[in-house]
């Protein structure tokens, strides 16, 4: 009975450790490559390529312009970290408001001046909708309710 219940654990544990990379692997292929998680906060790059991604696949952008979009955000980041370090460091956030606006305001303008007019218009509606989403204060809204 011994025999029996260890050849069936060592099969359990051989067929985990046979089926746990490819479940990874399904993981990748479903969108979802290098994303922490759950609980995890992306890091700044993390945060590029989550958004190149998203915006490649909603406006169809060429190469070409993904690479443009890429070096925008990377250098909007750049000039946001020194911000977000002195926020951490318990700088009154209220006052880095209008700094950071107007750093996210010259990489929109920048962000679509790159794109062609019919992209710009998607854009503009994307980034309506997810403002909706997010609520007045620009703060994401909790999912749960409680």
């Amino acid at each position: 009975m011994k025999s029996m219940t260890r050849l069936t654990f060592g099969a359990v544990l051989a067929a985990g450790l046979v089926l746990a990379p490819q479940a990874g692997a399904q993981s990748e292929q479903q969108g979802r490559p290098g994303r922490p998680e759950r609980g995890q906060r992306m890091d700044p790059q993390q945060r590029v390529e989550r958004r190149i991604s998203m915006l490649t696949e909603r406006l169809q952008l060429s190469q070409q312009q993904a690479t443009q979009l890429r070096q925008i955000l990377t250098e909007e980041q750049t000039q946001l970290q020194p911000l977000w370090q002195r926020a951490e460091a318990g700088a009154d956030r209220e006052s880095l408001r209008p700094e950071m606006k107007a750093i996210r305001q010259r990489t929109e303008q920048r962000i679509e001046g790159v794109l062609t007019e019919q992209q710009r218009t998607t854009y503009r509606e994307l980034r309506e909708s997810m403002r909706k989403e997010r609520g007045e204060g620009g703060r994401r809204r909790s999912p749960r309710n409680g």
